[in-house]
């Protein structure tokens, strides 16, 4: 912004960044997390009552 110090300009861009990876890193741990709990379902498929606990713990996590 004209008339701000650079200070202040790196400052809000330090932020912002950091918030940024923040958000990467916590959406990319949430996809982890249920992708994990969708191939267990899946390898566990043959037993009906594992599936169904893995579907609730799905469905928590959603």
């Amino acid at each position: 912004m004209p008339g701000s110090p650079p200070s202040d300009s790196l400052s809000e861009i330090r932020t912002a960044k950091a918030a940024m990876e923040t958000t990467i890193l916590q959406a990319v741990n949430a996809f982890e997390v249920k992708a994990g709990l969708l191939v267990t379902g899946i390898v566990v498929s043959h037993n009906g009552a594992v599936l169904i606990s893995c579907t609730a713990a799905v469905a928590l996590v959603l």
